[in-house]
């Protein structure tokens, strides 16, 4: 099993943020005119460094990933986990947390503690603790458990708010056709199964506007 990590140079707690950023360093360092003689071998760690990027930006490819990178590479090491359950009383290590729950598919955990900081702790944003990708990936994974919960009403505004955040500042760019469309699904099919027409149409004639 290749190590994505090591071939980013990356530590596995790292943001999608650090990702994008070592990403580019590498690149511009992989380049055959700048260092490599030898173009199939320049090409060759190109293409590892590619598919490292590709499955470590995609919260759900990496959450995949590291399942199976605990069991490859298992070893004692530090762990995450413990440690940010440790700072219950930190809000940037909390957020850190539900992330941390989401990309590792622990959707439940992560939907417990955001209700229960939201409502025990007046201070808490999630959006202020987090750098803005994360939050957006963030948000994005706490939408489709949300949604995998038939919590649709919660979910659609978490995806309409992702929606305003891309337009403000492109992040998801191509993949926000299927946000877009997830909107779509849960507002004219799943709500109109459950809800009163009359709240139905209030739902529809808002995703119009």
């Amino acid at each position: 099993m290749v190590n994505y990590y090591e071939v980013l140079g990356i530590d596995p707690v790292c943001s999608t943020g650090e990702i994008k950023r070592s990403f580019r360093k590498r690149a511009k360092e992989l380049h055959p005119d700048l260092k490599y003689a030898n173009r199939q071998y320049s090409d060759e760690k190109m293409r590892n460094l590619l598919a490292a990027y590709e499955t470590l930006s995609n919260p759900q490819k990496r959450s995949a990933y590291d399942r199976a990178f605990a069991i490859h590479f298992s070893k004692p090491r530090f762990n995450y986990r413990e440690y940010l359950r440790s700072r219950s009383d930190d809000l940037i290590s909390q957020s850190k947390l539900i992330f941390y729950h989401l990309l590792n598919s622990e959707a439940n955990e992560a939907l417990q503690l955001y209700d229960s900081l939201s409502q025990s702790r007046s201070d808490f944003s999630l959006e202020r603790c987090l750098g803005r990708e994360d939050y957006m990936d963030c948000v994005f994974l706490m939408a489709e458990a949300l949604e995998t919960n038939g919590e649709f009403i919660r979910a659609s505004e978490l995806y309409k708010h992702l929606c305003l955040l891309e337009a403000e500042q492109p992040y998801f760019h191509h993949f926000l056709d299927e946000i877009i469309e997830r909107l779509r699904s849960i507002t004219c099919f799943k709500m109109v199964a459950i809800l009163p027409p009359q709240t139905s149409i209030g739902f529809i004639e808002e995703l119009i506007r």
